[in-house]
């Protein structure tokens, strides 16, 4: 949590607009503690097991902030895709695994908030072994998200229609084009990735990566710090953690070059066959909602 903090310190000094939620945990003996509650706020895993969840991101901001041009629903994406852009970028420099749905939370503001940091530095449930290899995690749900309508009612007007225009060739075409439109309605969370708003997701990403990596050496100071007699797991199955986090500021990349490796990164995230294996595989085994 010291390194969250120290991230927040960093965006709020180079005037990055991400965001980021730090919250107090208290040690109470070697093997147990205490965590502050996170007040209006539940997990992507439990707001997607309830009776109030519409079936999608889109259709849960819209049906909870309002139409999409009312100031709400504007206000709750952006703060999505704020605290998206900050979260991206500190998986990534701390390479923290196990981010399925259980583990990511959202507020009643829209802002995502990450929990649960018992895996990073290199360390998975599986050990050294992780299905999730791609630097953050980004579904095609957090960007874009399909819904079909496939309801019987709607298959028999559809029937109808055809069977009334059949007669009528240029009729036909044109109302095919408007239930399919009907029966398959393409719904985006930040517009898509075309999208001026998955734009602003890329731009905050680059900024906040490219602030992250003026501070690369107190990062590793730090690092050094926690690592000294640490009896955390990650140190003792990663003994290249402190290498590994020095790869992960790219120093090799010049800051003109940043915004195209951004672009890579996210290209690699967007969909990753590894991220999702590894929601079916919490679907699986620990019941937790995709």
């Amino acid at each position: 949590m010291q390194m969250i903090q120290y991230f927040i310190r960093i965006f709020k000094k180079e005037n990055v607009p991400v965001w980021l939620l730090s919250y107090t945990i208290m040690s109470t003996s070697q093997t147990t503690g205490l965590i502050e509650l996170i007040p209006n706020a539940q997990s992507l895993d439990a707001m997607k097991k309830s009776d109030y969840w519409p079936g999608s991101l889109r259709a849960f901001f819209e049906k909870t902030y309002g139409p999409t041009d009312s100031t709400p629903f504007k206000e709750a994406i952006d703060a999505y895709i704020s605290s998206l852009a900050g979260y991206s970028v500190v998986c990534y420099i701390l390479a923290i695994k196990d981010r399925h749905n259980g583990n990511i939370m959202m507020d009643n503001k829209g802002r995502l908030i990450h929990i649960d940091y018992g895996f990073v530095f290199g360390i998975a449930p599986g050990k050294k072994f992780s299905m999730e290899t791609a630097p953050w995690k980004l579904t095609e749900e957090m960007v874009e998200v399909r819904t079909n309508d496939n309801s019987m009612l709607s298959k028999v007007v559809y029937v109808y229609i055809i069977y009334i225009c059949c007669l009528n060739f240029l009729q036909f075409v044109l109302l095919h084009v408007i239930m399919h439109t009907h029966t398959c309605t393409r719904t985006q969370v930040m517009g898509g990735l075309n999208s001026p708003g998955y734009e602003k997701f890329v731009s905050l990403t680059t900024s906040a990566l490219g602030a992250v990596r003026k501070y690369t050496n107190e990062f590793l100071g730090l690092m050094e710090i926690l690592a000294f007699k640490s009896n955390y797991p990650a140190f003792s199955y990663n003994p290249n953690a402190m290498m590994d986090l020095r790869d992960r500021m790219l120093p090799s990349v010049s800051d003109a070059d940043l915004p195209a490796k951004v672009i890579e990164m996210m290209n690699k995230c967007y969909k990753h066959s590894g991220a999702i294996r590894y929601d079916k595989f919490q679907v699986l085994t620990n019941g937790i909602a995709r």
